[in-house]
């Protein structure tokens, strides 16, 4: 009986792990690197979900640039506050960190309607990209190959 217990616990561990990526994917579900030049041939033969993934990829650098443009303007209002130097050092990296999340969720919403993002599904895209890079080169990856 115990030993039918430990089963089944291992088994919903197993689980828990899985779901909480802490177990890597297996060496079939890896990915290779790509290059933009593979995400053109991906354009080139599905043209709808290879235009939405462009969009959805132009989007994401627009707002993380506009995330790290809010967190630099954030810390250096913040650190220009008058104060000890270690008060300064605190009030700015929060300043930082704070202004961050915010203009990343600014530009999420600006980009949301400047780029059209509310018509795509980013995991539709997802999945396509993933399904036809594995077809074509993209199988098989290293653990961790960047």
């Amino acid at each position: 009986k115990i030993h039918n217990k430990m089963d089944s616990f291992t088994q919903r561990m197993g689980m828990l792990q899985e779901k909480m990526f802490l177990k890597p994917p297996a060496p079939e579900q890896r990915l290779k690197p790509w290059t933009s030049a593979d995400i053109a041939k991906f354009a080139a033969s599905n043209p709808k979900a290879g235009a939405d993934l462009n969009t959805l990829r132009n989007a994401g650098v627009l707002t993380g640039i506009g995330g790290l443009a809010s967190a630099g303007l954030g810390g250096a209002f913040f650190s220009s506050r008058p104060g000890t130097v270690n008060g300064k050092i605190f009030s700015a990296v929060l300043g930082s960190i704070g202004s961050g999340l915010v203009g990343y969720l600014v530009w999420t919403n600006i980009t949301t309607f400047t780029h059209g993002t509310y018509k795509i599904d980013p995991s539709k895209t997802n999945v396509a990209w993933q399904t036809w890079w594995r077809k074509n080169g993209g199988a098989g990856g290293l653990m961790y190959e960047y």
